[in-house]
């Protein structure tokens, strides 16, 4: 069978539940209906949707079937504060209910915190890819940095136009100046309820070279874009670099203590 929708530009994701039925991510230009999800069954006649998740989830761009195949989990990125374009842009992660396509809760992820702890908004969070967990939680695989130098002002703006001198995006203290159009991978651990547990930001380097922030230091891009579990627990994330493809693998969490 073939399904079509005539006024959606593409499918991102097309996900199956065990049950043979399947779950599609739909995308268009239009704004007004950017991002929506639709579930078939497994004739291909529609169960429910499209349902529109743009207004509070931004462009989506992956999608996945919860272990217990009882939702779905949807990744992308939006405004950090969706009634404001001048938040800053964040990662984003929507559960939806896969009885009836309800949203059940969005959470916000950011490199500089939420809310944001940077000081200024022009750091973005992109977020590509998501991976279920046991748990009820989810990983997901994201890049952050500063994009390009829209919303800068003053010496920012001249330094960044300039394209050569590191930008103080983030005025914490500790924090690395990088430039404008590189980007770092950024990986996200919550918990079933979308919370935060940890998150690491990486850049891929060449054995002894100088590390983040020393003298010989260069800049470089990373971007975490995709994320899978190995036989051993740890996570894997295939991340686009400035030069090529990388691999980032993490070993796996310590098993939780037992109950008091």
């Amino acid at each position: 069978w073939t399904t079509t929708w005539a006024d959606r530009g593409t499918a991102k994701a097309v996900r199956p539940f065990t049950n043979g039925e399947v779950a599609v991510l739909l995308w268009t230009d239009d704004t007004s209906k950017a991002t929506a999800l639709v579930k078939l069954t497994s004739s291909g006649a529609t169960a429910w949707g499209p349902l529109e998740f743009g207004a509070t989830h931004g462009e989506g761009t992956e999608l996945a079937v919860t272990a217990d195949q009882s939702a779905l989990f949807m990744t992308g990125h939006n405004d950090c504060d969706p009634s404001t374009a001048s938040s800053g842009l964040c990662g984003k992660l929507s559960k939806i209910a896969a009885a009836d396509g309800s949203l059940s809760w969005t959470q916000t992820y950011s490199s500089c915190g939420v809310p944001n702890e940077c000081g200024y908004v022009h750091i973005k969070n992109e977020c590509w890819g998501v991976l279920p967990m046991a748990d009820g939680g989810a990983v997901l695989s994201c890049g952050t940095g500063i994009e390009d130098c829209t919303g800068m002002s003053g010496q920012m703006l001249t330094d960044c136009q300039g394209g050569t001198v590191p930008l103080a995006a983030d005025t914490r203290a500790g924090a690395t100046p990088h430039l404008a159009g590189v980007w770092q991978s950024l990986v996200i651990r919550t918990d079933a309820a979308g919370t935060l547990l940890w998150q690491r930001v990486d850049k891929w380097r060449e054995d002894g070279e100088p590390a983040l922030g020393e003298a010989g230091w260069e800049d470089g891009s990373s971007a975490s874009e995709y994320v899978a579990q190995c036989a051993d627990g740890g996570l894997i994330f295939i991340n686009d670099e400035a030069g090529g493809v990388g691999v980032l693998k993490t070993s796996a969490p310590p098993s939780p203590p037992p109950p008091p």
